[in-house]
């Protein structure tokens, strides 16, 4: 089955960087530049993957669903 829908993304992108036809990815041609100030920080190490998800669930509810709820309460 191939995706049909990529949005934008450059097709095959990993393959092309394995063989050396790409050298901007980021990790494999390109270096992995750390964000200066990350809006959340999931410590991978020390949580299951599990945990890492609940995490950013409860922060995209606490930052969108939660705070659209507080504007509709307001009107």
């Amino acid at each position: 089955m191939r995706r049909k829908e990529t949005y934008g993304a450059p097709t095959k992108i990993y393959l092309k960087a394995l063989t050396g036809k790409s050298k901007t990815v980021p990790g494999l041609g390109a270096p992995y530049e750390e964000t200066e100030n990350p809006e959340l920080i999931i410590n991978t190490e020390k949580l299951k993957p599990n945990e890492c998800v609940d995490k950013i669930i409860n922060e995209l509810f606490r930052r969108y669903i939660h705070a659209e709820k507080e504007d509709n309460t307001q009107i």
